[in-house]
């Protein structure tokens, strides 16, 4: 597992649910110049999905964690000789 958090805000219960849809953003009145565009929890749910894993967004009464949960690798087969 790893999990990400800081100690900002959080955010909306309502908004947990769609935060990592592409373009996504908790703040419609802030501009664009400067701020992100909605993409980077969007791309990381993607590749976490790609490796049969999940990403979960909770706020921690202190801020967002985010965690993300990877598969363990298959143990590699065959010897070292």
């Amino acid at each position: 597992d790893i999990i990400v958090s800081d100690n900002g805000p959080g955010m909306a219960a309502a908004d947990l649910e769609n935060a990592a849809q592409p373009f996504f953003r908790t703040d419609k009145a802030r501009s664009r110049n400067g701020a992100g565009i909605g993409m980077g929890l969007a791309i990381t749910q993607a590749i976490i999905n790609a490796h049969g894993g999940t990403l979960e967004l909770c706020n921690s009464g202190a801020g967002l964690q985010v965690h993300m949960r990877l598969p363990h690798a298959p143990a590699a087969s065959g010897s070292a000789d």
